[in-house]
């Protein structure tokens, strides 16, 4: 998974992993035929990590980590996605992951989320913390 990500692939690695995405991917390519737009749109959707990553967290982890009863195959498969991308030496990947973490897991999912990722996620959401100037919950620890 680690090369996928690197080598650009984080697209078809998310999307075999899960498939619950498609729903989002295909809401795209509907959005952009609609106003017109050719396939280099739908391809910088495809090839932008962040935007794959924010989407993912939007989409899918989000309403999983808020849902009364956890899904717990569905977070398991996106935390193995998540987890690789955080062991990625790609600064690149690794600070489009750490943006999204900052903009969606540092608030009311900090705990869940925590207790669900692996190590290098979390050693992940506990920089994006020290980057905000905030201290580690007692939650986390």
């Amino acid at each position: 998974m680690v090369d996928a990500v690197i080598t650009g692939n984080f697209f078809q690695e998310i999307m075999a992993q899960i498939p619950e995405f498609d729903r989002r991917v295909t809401k795209e390519m509907e959005w952009n035929s609609s106003i017109g737009h050719g396939p280099e749109d739908l391809d910088h959707f495809k090839y932008n990590p962040y935007t794959l990553t924010y989407e993912l967290f939007d989409t899918v982890l989000i309403p999983a980590l808020n849902s009364p009863e956890l899904c717990i195959d569905l977070l398991t498969r996106c935390f193995a996605i998540l987890e690789h991308a955080a062991l990625s030496v790609d600064s690149t990947v690794r600070g489009n992951l750490a943006f999204a973490v900052a903009d969606f897991l540092l608030d009311d999912l900090g705990p869940t989320t925590y207790s669900q990722a692996g190590p290098a996620f979390r050693a992940l959401m506990v920089e994006c913390l020290a980057e905000e100037g905030l201290p580690v919950p007692e939650s986390w620890r």
